[in-house]
């Protein structure tokens, strides 16, 4: 995904794409990250069998 967002030139150098493996792992991964003073944006998909967790972590 990083690789096709560079070659259209849409991605400020400044971001990183960090791919974190499911719902399930996002908290640890904004957890880390904020802890470092870091602004963070997550763009995500998801079924609406993965919605009772994205409305928990969001509660979190």
């Amino acid at each position: 995904m990083s690789e096709l967002v560079e070659e259209d030139h849409k991605l400020d150098s400044k971001w990183v794409i960090i791919p974190v493996g499911g719902a399930d792992k996002l908290c640890t991964f904004i957890s880390l990250l904020g802890a470092n003073q870091l602004n963070i944006v997550v763009v995500r998909d998801y079924s609406n069998a993965e919605r009772p967790k994205i409305e928990n972590l969001i509660k979190k």
